[in-house]
Protein backbone atom coordinates (compact mmCIF):
# COMPACT_ATOMS: atom_id res chain seq x y z
CA UNK A 1 0.00 0.00 0.00
CA UNK A 2 1.57 3.37 -0.72
CA UNK A 3 2.03 5.18 2.51
CA UNK A 4 1.66 8.81 3.20
CA UNK A 5 5.79 10.37 4.01
CA UNK A 6 5.86 11.62 7.46
CA UNK A 7 7.80 14.44 6.58
CA UNK A 8 5.88 15.76 3.55
CA UNK A 9 8.32 17.81 1.11
CA UNK A 10 7.82 19.85 -2.33
CA UNK A 11 4.24 19.55 -3.24
CA UNK A 12 2.70 17.67 -0.50
CA UNK A 13 4.13 20.12 2.04
CA UNK A 14 2.31 22.68 0.61
CA UNK A 15 -1.04 20.46 -0.30
CA UNK A 16 -1.05 20.72 3.74
CA UNK A 17 -0.79 24.44 4.15
CA UNK A 18 -4.16 26.02 5.09
CA UNK A 19 -5.26 29.84 4.19
CA UNK A 20 -5.04 30.57 7.11
CA UNK A 21 -1.40 29.46 8.24
CA UNK A 22 -0.74 31.26 4.80
CA UNK A 23 -2.33 34.54 5.68
CA UNK A 24 -0.20 34.63 8.79
CA UNK A 25 3.54 33.87 7.25
CA UNK A 26 3.04 35.32 3.77
CA UNK A 27 3.35 31.99 2.15
CA UNK A 28 1.13 30.14 -0.82
CA UNK A 29 -1.29 28.01 0.93
CA UNK A 30 -2.83 24.91 -0.78
CA UNK A 31 -5.90 26.37 -2.53
CA UNK A 32 -4.33 26.26 -6.16
CA UNK A 33 -3.90 22.38 -5.29
CA UNK A 34 -7.20 21.68 -3.83
CA UNK A 35 -8.97 22.99 -6.90
CA UNK A 36 -6.76 20.57 -9.48
CA UNK A 37 -7.36 17.86 -6.83
CA UNK A 38 -10.76 18.21 -7.29
CA UNK A 39 -10.45 17.57 -10.80
CA UNK A 40 -7.95 14.65 -10.49
CA UNK A 41 -10.20 12.96 -8.32
CA UNK A 42 -13.30 13.41 -10.09
CA UNK A 43 -11.34 11.64 -13.56
CA UNK A 44 -10.21 9.31 -11.19
CA UNK A 45 -13.59 8.20 -10.02
CA UNK A 46 -15.45 7.70 -13.19
CA UNK A 47 -12.07 5.72 -14.23
CA UNK A 48 -13.04 3.26 -11.28
CA UNK A 49 -16.62 3.18 -11.42
CA UNK A 50 -16.64 3.18 -15.71
CA UNK A 51 -14.54 0.01 -15.34
CA UNK A 52 -16.28 -1.50 -12.22
CA UNK A 53 -19.80 -1.29 -13.21
CA UNK A 54 -20.06 -1.88 -17.00
CA UNK A 55 -23.89 -2.14 -17.20
CA UNK A 56 -24.40 0.91 -15.30
CA UNK A 57 -25.76 3.83 -17.23
CA UNK A 58 -24.88 7.40 -16.87
CA UNK A 59 -26.98 8.50 -14.19
CA UNK A 60 -25.85 5.79 -11.67
CA UNK A 61 -22.19 6.55 -12.57
CA UNK A 62 -22.38 9.91 -11.55
CA UNK A 63 -24.10 8.99 -8.19
CA UNK A 64 -21.28 6.64 -7.46
CA UNK A 65 -18.71 9.35 -8.30
CA UNK A 66 -20.41 12.14 -6.24
CA UNK A 67 -20.83 9.54 -3.19
CA UNK A 68 -16.75 8.64 -3.30
CA UNK A 69 -16.40 11.93 -3.35
CA UNK A 70 -18.42 13.31 -0.74
CA UNK A 71 -17.06 15.86 1.71
CA UNK A 72 -17.45 13.29 4.94
CA UNK A 73 -15.47 10.55 2.45
CA UNK A 74 -12.46 12.70 1.50
CA UNK A 75 -12.21 13.81 5.23
CA UNK A 76 -12.48 9.92 6.05
CA UNK A 77 -10.17 8.88 4.38
CA UNK A 78 -7.70 12.07 5.39
CA UNK A 79 -8.11 11.04 8.73
CA UNK A 80 -6.69 7.44 7.21
CA UNK A 81 -3.78 9.27 6.66
CA UNK A 82 -3.18 11.24 9.58
CA UNK A 83 -3.64 14.69 7.70
CA UNK A 84 -4.79 16.34 10.69
CA UNK A 85 -2.02 16.58 12.67
CA UNK A 86 0.62 17.58 9.56
CA UNK A 87 -1.87 20.21 8.45
CA UNK A 88 -0.08 23.70 8.83
CA UNK A 89 -2.93 25.82 10.60
CA UNK A 90 -2.84 29.26 11.38
CA UNK A 91 -3.05 30.10 15.32
CA UNK A 92 -6.59 31.09 15.88
CA UNK A 93 -7.73 27.90 13.46
CA UNK A 94 -5.72 25.72 15.24
CA UNK A 95 -7.19 26.81 18.39
CA UNK A 96 -11.10 26.38 16.87
CA UNK A 97 -10.25 22.79 16.20
CA UNK A 98 -9.36 23.35 12.69
CA UNK A 99 -7.18 19.93 12.38
CA UNK A 100 -11.02 17.40 13.08
CA UNK A 101 -12.70 20.15 10.90
CA UNK A 102 -14.61 17.83 7.71
CA UNK A 103 -14.17 21.03 5.68
CA UNK A 104 -10.42 21.42 5.83
CA UNK A 105 -9.45 17.73 5.89
CA UNK A 106 -10.79 17.13 2.87
CA UNK A 107 -9.89 20.19 1.24
CA UNK A 108 -6.16 18.56 2.34
CA UNK A 109 -6.83 15.42 0.86
CA UNK A 110 -7.89 17.34 -2.93
CA UNK A 111 -4.85 19.11 -2.55
CA UNK A 112 -2.50 16.19 -1.56
CA UNK A 113 -3.89 14.21 -4.81
CA UNK A 114 -3.31 17.11 -6.87
CA UNK A 115 0.80 16.82 -5.82
CA UNK A 116 0.42 13.78 -6.09
CA UNK A 117 -0.79 13.87 -9.39
CA UNK A 118 1.70 16.40 -10.24
CA UNK A 119 5.00 14.85 -8.95
CA UNK A 120 3.85 11.02 -9.61
CA UNK A 121 2.31 11.16 -12.97
CA UNK A 122 -1.12 9.28 -13.49
CA UNK A 123 0.34 5.92 -12.27
CA UNK A 124 1.44 7.24 -8.85
CA UNK A 125 -2.43 9.15 -8.81
CA UNK A 126 -4.21 5.92 -9.48
CA UNK A 127 -2.00 3.79 -6.57
CA UNK A 128 -2.48 6.43 -4.31
CA UNK A 129 -6.28 6.36 -5.04
CA UNK A 130 -6.61 2.78 -4.51
CA UNK A 131 -4.47 2.93 -1.49
CA UNK A 132 -6.10 5.78 0.21
CA UNK A 133 -9.58 6.45 -0.67
CA UNK A 134 -11.32 3.14 -2.38
CA UNK A 135 -11.53 1.49 1.11
CA UNK A 136 -13.92 3.83 1.90
CA UNK A 137 -15.80 3.25 -1.12
CA UNK A 138 -18.29 0.33 0.49
CA UNK A 139 -19.40 2.69 3.54
CA UNK A 140 -19.82 6.05 1.07
CA UNK A 141 -22.26 3.21 -0.82
CA UNK A 142 -23.98 2.52 2.18
CA UNK A 143 -24.65 5.70 3.11
CA UNK A 144 -26.67 6.16 0.45
CA UNK A 145 -28.32 3.00 1.00
CA UNK A 146 -29.79 4.19 4.18
CA UNK A 147 -30.08 8.15 3.39
CA UNK A 148 -32.35 8.73 6.42
CA UNK A 149 -30.26 7.22 9.22
CA UNK A 150 -26.85 8.54 7.22
CA UNK A 151 -28.30 11.93 7.97
CA UNK A 152 -29.36 11.42 11.21
CA UNK A 153 -26.17 10.08 12.26
CA UNK A 154 -24.17 13.05 10.07
CA UNK A 155 -26.53 15.57 12.09
CA UNK A 156 -25.77 14.63 15.36
CA UNK A 157 -22.34 14.42 15.19
CA UNK A 158 -22.42 17.47 14.17
CA UNK A 159 -24.11 18.22 17.49
CA UNK A 160 -27.42 19.17 15.81
CA UNK A 161 -31.18 18.01 16.52
CA UNK A 162 -32.46 14.75 14.48
CA UNK A 163 -33.99 15.89 11.18
CA UNK A 164 -37.69 15.54 10.92
CA UNK A 165 -40.39 15.80 7.84
CA UNK A 166 -42.88 16.82 6.51
CA UNK A 167 -45.26 16.29 3.44
CA UNK A 168 -45.32 19.48 1.25
CA UNK A 169 -47.89 17.88 -1.33
CA UNK A 170 -49.55 14.57 -2.64
CA UNK A 171 -50.60 14.40 -6.03
CA UNK A 172 -52.59 12.19 -8.99
CA UNK A 173 -54.78 9.91 -8.36
CA UNK A 174 -54.90 7.07 -5.74
CA UNK A 175 -53.13 5.01 -7.57
CA UNK A 176 -51.00 6.87 -8.86
CA UNK A 177 -49.68 8.90 -6.20
CA UNK A 178 -46.74 11.42 -5.97
CA UNK A 179 -45.23 12.45 -2.97
CA UNK A 180 -42.88 15.73 -2.21
CA UNK A 181 -41.82 15.78 1.24
CA UNK A 182 -39.37 18.61 3.10
CA UNK A 183 -36.78 17.32 5.43
CA UNK A 184 -35.77 19.77 8.34
CA UNK A 185 -33.55 20.69 11.06
CA UNK A 186 -34.72 23.16 14.47
CA UNK A 187 -37.07 24.68 11.65
CA UNK A 188 -34.54 25.03 8.63
CA UNK A 189 -36.00 23.30 5.63
CA UNK A 190 -32.43 21.54 4.34
CA UNK A 191 -33.89 19.59 0.90
CA UNK A 192 -36.92 17.95 -0.87
CA UNK A 193 -37.49 14.22 -2.16
CA UNK A 194 -39.81 13.37 -4.66
CA UNK A 195 -41.39 10.02 -5.19
CA UNK A 196 -44.03 7.60 -5.58
CA UNK A 197 -44.64 7.00 -1.74
CA UNK A 198 -43.96 8.53 1.05
CA UNK A 199 -41.20 6.85 2.02
CA UNK A 200 -39.43 7.33 -1.27
CA UNK A 201 -39.98 11.42 -1.07
CA UNK A 202 -38.05 10.77 2.55
CA UNK A 203 -35.29 8.62 1.48
CA UNK A 204 -34.85 11.26 -1.76
CA UNK A 205 -35.24 14.27 0.64
CA UNK A 206 -32.29 12.85 3.16
CA UNK A 207 -30.44 12.04 -0.11
CA UNK A 208 -30.20 15.11 -1.46
CA UNK A 209 -29.53 17.15 1.92
CA UNK A 210 -26.12 14.59 2.08
CA UNK A 211 -25.43 15.46 -1.81
CA UNK A 212 -26.14 19.10 -1.01
CA UNK A 213 -24.29 19.68 2.29
CA UNK A 214 -21.15 17.03 1.72
CA UNK A 215 -22.42 14.26 4.05
CA UNK A 216 -24.27 16.92 6.32
CA UNK A 217 -20.83 18.09 8.70
CA UNK A 218 -19.02 20.47 6.72
CA UNK A 219 -22.05 23.25 7.09
CA UNK A 220 -24.85 24.69 9.69
CA UNK A 221 -27.83 22.91 9.06
CA UNK A 222 -29.71 25.09 6.29
CA UNK A 223 -27.09 26.63 4.73
CA UNK A 224 -27.72 25.18 1.36
CA UNK A 225 -31.50 23.96 0.03
CA UNK A 226 -31.53 20.79 -2.42
CA UNK A 227 -34.22 19.06 -4.32
CA UNK A 228 -33.76 15.63 -5.30
CA UNK A 229 -35.16 15.50 -8.92
CA UNK A 230 -37.45 12.55 -10.17
CA UNK A 231 -34.03 11.98 -12.76
CA UNK A 232 -32.27 11.10 -9.66
CA UNK A 233 -29.72 13.97 -9.50
CA UNK A 234 -29.45 16.70 -6.76
CA UNK A 235 -29.68 20.11 -7.71
CA UNK A 236 -28.69 22.75 -5.01
CA UNK A 237 -28.15 26.43 -4.21
CA UNK A 238 -26.66 28.37 -1.64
Amino acid sequence: MKAFPEKPEGLLAQALVHPSFAAETGGEDNQRLEFLGDAVLGLLAAKHFFAARPEAGEGELTDARSRLAREATLARAARGLGLGEKLRLGTGEAKQGGRGKDAILADAFEAVMAAVWMTEGMAGAEEAFAAWLLPYAAEAEEACDNPKGALQEALQKAGKEIPAYETVSVEGPAHARHWKVAVLCAGERLAEGEGGSKKEAEAAAARAALAASGGASGGAAGELQAKWTSGGHAVWRA
